[in-house]
């Protein structure tokens, strides 16, 4: 998937787990949702630094503990339900 193949997907996901009424039955599904904002923006971040399409949160975890680097900075947005 190209990079903002990955950023739509993230942002959709995120989207849809804001959308959330607090109704208990409906966390399993907006925790999901969350997670995979999380693993798309993370694809997202290795795709633009390191060129790679890693969409798997497993992978994405070994990947970055083999550069032993961080996609994460002073400019990363993060957002709170």
């Amino acid at each position: 998937m190209k990079p903002e193949g990955h950023l739509q997907k993230a942002e959709a996901f995120e989207r849809r787990a804001r959308k959330w009424d607090g109704t208990e039955d409906e966390v399993p599904s907006v925790v999901e949702d969350v997670f995979n904002a999380a693993v798309h923006y993370i694809a997202y971040g290795i795709n633009i630094r390191y060129g790679q399409d890693i969409d798997g949160h497993g992978m994405q975890k070994k990947f970055l503990r083999e550069k032993r680097n961080t996609i994460f900075g002073r400019h990363t947005r993060t957002w709170k339900a």
